[in-house]
């Protein structure tokens, strides 16, 4: 770990000035970070079901047919009654799969009416670590930015520095989208993309992406200076922007009336 020291003299004290790394580390810290900007995303935001979300159906006046929870299986698939083939639910809407299943029982009812809600979200996971208010790991119900996610997760602390990391999974969604899309996501090989992190709150578009299932958002803390020794205030100051050391000894107070300044080191 490289440190950098700073120390003022008086007699025995000592005003200690050691910049250290942050605490919270992104990892792959030899990787390139990438800051490119990104195109308008017109997608439909609304949540698409995956494999593990809990699915209650409703089909109206057909309380026989009608079902409080089904388990969407690894492949995407769910089963309703009466219905021989399985039914692909991953991929689509609550909308989208209520017309699925529509469509398999006209052969039994005419006009049937079918409602489908996702009563519990557990097909689309992430998580945000480092320092924010709340850490955690969320599900995400619909398609949302990383401003969001990260307003979600309690903002930023008093130690968060000046970046934000996303750490993209390396597993292959089962929803992969368009042949261009699925080309362009095998070309990406970076592994994590880096924002500035008031870029990124303030919602300007290229540092502001939508978030995929399986990231992990990471807000590394700021560097940290610790000033101690002949000071008011000994303290810890975190490096959010460039600080001079006569700013840092400010911030603890100010050095001692019988400090000797000519000794910093």
């Amino acid at each position: 770990m490289k440190k950098k020291t700073i120390q003022l003299w008086c007699g025995s004290a000592l005003l200690g000035l050691i910049a250290l790394t942050a605490a919270a580390q992104s990892p792959g810290s030899e990787a390139p970070s990438r800051l490119t900007e990104k195109k308008a995303d017109t997608t439909d935001e609304r949540y698409r079901v995956g494999p593990g979300d809990l699915l209650e159906v409703r089909v109206f006046n057909r309380p026989q047919l009608s079902r409080d929870a089904v388990r969407v299986d690894a492949r995407g698939i769910i089963r309703m009654p009466l219905i021989e083939e399985e039914i692909q639910a991953a991929c689509h809407t609550e909308g989208e799969v209520a017309r699925l299943i529509r469509q398999h029982y006209l052969k039994y009812q005419r006009n049937p009416q079918v409602d489908v809600f996702v009563k519990e979200f557990n097909s689309q996971p992430v998580a945000v670590v480092g320092a924010v208010d709340k850490p955690g790991r969320f599900q995400l119900q619909r398609r949302i930015r990383l401003a969001e996610l990260v307003s979600l997760a309690g903002g930023p602390t008093e130690k968060a520095g000046k970046r934000i990391q996303v750490a993209h999974s390396s597993a292959r969604p089962l929803c992969s989208g368009s042949v261009e899309q699925q080309a362009a996501a095998e070309a990406d090989t970076t592994a994590y993309d880096i924002y500035n992190l008031n870029e990124t709150l303030r919602s300007d578009e290229a540092a502001n992406p939508y978030v995929q299932p399986g990231d992990v958002i990471t807000v590394p803390e700021a560097e940290q200076v610790f000033v101690v020794g002949n000071v008011f205030k000994p303290t810890t100051i975190p490096l959010k922007e460039p600080t001079t050391v006569s700013q840092a000894i400010a911030m603890a107070g100010g050095a001692l009336p019988d400090t000797k300044t000519n000794r910093i080191r």
